[in-house]
C-alpha cells in the first residue's frame, strides 16, 4: 500500500528521471534523445486508486515485453527496480488517486551518425492527479464521435501492442472531428475495421454479443 506523504512535490505531482526524483515541472527531455527525434520510445500507464496501484504487476509485465521488443538493453534498472520507482513516486507525491506514466526512450546517440547501439536508454516516470480524457459531463450526457477518414497506422509498420507516442494519425483525425463540431474521432484500418480512439475504449452490441476495441 502507498502511504500518504506530505512532500515537497505538492499537488503538481512527482517525477523520476536520470536516477533522480524531482517535481513534475522540472522534468526535461534532451532534444537529442531519439525518443523526441524519432518517437523511439514505449510507455505504459497505470492508475492509483485509494492509495493502491491497480494491477501493477500486469502493467509491468506488459512494459517489460515492450522494452524487450524495442531492444532497450541499457536501461538503468530491471523490472523490480521499475516497481520500486513507481512506489517511491506515488509515496513522494502523496496522491491517493493518480495517473502514472512510465516511459523508456532510446536515449542520445554518441554522434551525428545516430547509431542506435551507442545510446544509453532512458527511463522516466511521472505521477499526477487523476484525470480522464472524456470530461465528467460527457460521461453522463454523451458526446459526439466521428469516424475519421484518416487510416490507423498499420500493425505491419508499427506494432500497436507496444504503446507509443507516434500518433500523427490521431492528430489528423482530431482535426477532422473539430471540423465536424466534435471533439473525438475513431480510426479504421485498411479493411474498414474499427481500431481505437485516443485514450478511451469502444464497445459495441451486435446480435446480443458485446465486443470491445
Amino acid at each position: 500500500m502507498i502511504m500518504d506523504n506530505l512532500s515537497a512535490y505538492g499537488t503538481e505531482g512527482c517525477g523520476y528521471m536520470d536516477g533522480e526524483y524531482l517535481p513534475m515541472s522540472e522534468m526535461r527531455l534532451p532534444v537529442t534523445d531519439l525518443g523526441f527525434q524519432l518517437s523511439d520510445m514505449c510507455y505504459d500507464a497505470l492508475h492509483v486508486h485509494n492509495g493502491r496501484y491497480f494491477r501493477m504487476n500486469d502493467h509491468l509485465d506488459r512494459f517489460q515485453r515492450a522494452i524487450e521488443a524495442r531492444r532497450y538493453e541499457t536501461l538503468e534498472t530491471d523490472r523490480d527496480g521499475f516497481a520500486d520507482i513507481l512506489q517511491q513516486c506515488a509515496s513522494k507525491s502523496g496522491l491517493r488517486n493518480a495517473m502514472v506514466t512510465i516511459v523508456a526512450t532510446r536515449g542520445t546517440p554518441s554522434s551525428g551518425h545516430k547509431d542506435l547501439r551507442s545510446c544509453q536508454n532512458r527511463l522516466m516516470v511521472w505521477i499526477v492527479p487523476y484525470y480522464s480524457v472524456v470530461t465528467e459531463e460527457e460521461s453522463h450526457t454523451g458526446c459526439d464521435i466521428v469516424v475519421a477518414t484518416t487510416q490507423r497506422i498499420p500493425p505491419e509498420a508499427v506494432d500497436p501492442t507496444i504503446k507509443n507516442y507516434g500518433r500523427l494519425d490521431f492528430v489528423q483525425s482530431l482535426f477532422e472531428a473539430y471540423e465536424r463540431e466534435a471533439n473525438y474521432a475513431v480510426l479504421l484500418d485498411a479493411e474498414g475495421n474499427v481500431t481505437e480512439g485516443r485514450g478511451w475504449n469502444i464497445f459495441g452490441l451486435q446480435r446480443g454479443r458485446l465486443a470491445s476495441g
